[in-house]
């Protein structure tokens, strides 16, 4: 209930909208952005605790992805840049997920009348899906993991959580929680949904040990 009430208050103030950033300061816009992926990531789990449909539709917005600046490192009214504003942050960890989120949603529902119709290429091709999966984990790794240090923990948790999104995409790519009628089977070899659950499970309980 709240959720959707935030929700909507969202689209009213047009923050689902990229063109809504190009007059505001750019603190206050990192924040707005800030806002509508949070709000995407709660819609998203409560859609997954309660097995509904979406409140934010897939291809519902065009805000583009916040950046990995911490919270402290901007004010509202200032510029960009503050001290050590090109090194890596716990904000990676949130950009990541906001990257991740479409995909996982086009994996995972069908939206209310698509079932109805022909379905698009990711809704019914098993090859599609598992390539929209690998191009997801090449941009982990190009835009993300590459420019972060290669030993450390924080490198290490940073590829951990990766490697559970991807599982969970190939684990929704196998038993999407709703799925068009004509959704392709992938091959028997590809079938282990128990397998896949519990590789996801034990990288998470690997990063959580750490």
């Amino acid at each position: 209930m709240l959720i959707s009430l935030a929700v909507r208050m969202a689209q009213s103030l047009q923050l689902h909208r990229e063109e809504s950033y190009n007059r505001p300061p750019w603190g206050l816009a990192e924040v707005r952005r800030r806002t509508w992926y949070t709000l995407i990531a709660l819609d998203y789990q409560a859609a997954m605790d309660r097995g509904s449909d979406l409140m934010i539709v897939t291809n519902g917005w065009t805000t583009k992805p916040p950046t990995d600046y911490l919270d402290s490192n901007f004010s509202l009214e200032g510029p960009v840049l503050l001290s050590d504003a090109n090194s890596p942050t716990s904000m990676v960890f949130y950009n990541i997920h906001c990257r991740s989120n479409r995909l996982l949603r086009e994996l995972n529902w069908v939206l209310p009348g698509e079932a109805e119709k022909p379905p698009t290429a990711i809704q019914s091709s098993w090859k599609v899906r598992q390539d929209a999966i690998a191009q997801l984990d090449r941009t982990f790794e190009e835009d993300i993991l590459s420019h972060i240090q290669e030993d450390g923990v924080f490198r290490f948790a940073c590829v951990s959580f990766t490697k559970v999104l991807i599982r969970c995409a190939q684990l929704y790519a196998v038993r999407p929680l709703q799925r068009h009628p004509d959704l392709t089977l992938p091959p028997p070899e590809q079938m282990n949904i128990l397998l896949i659950a519990v590789e996801a499970l034990e990288v998470k309980r690997s990063l959580l040990s750490e």
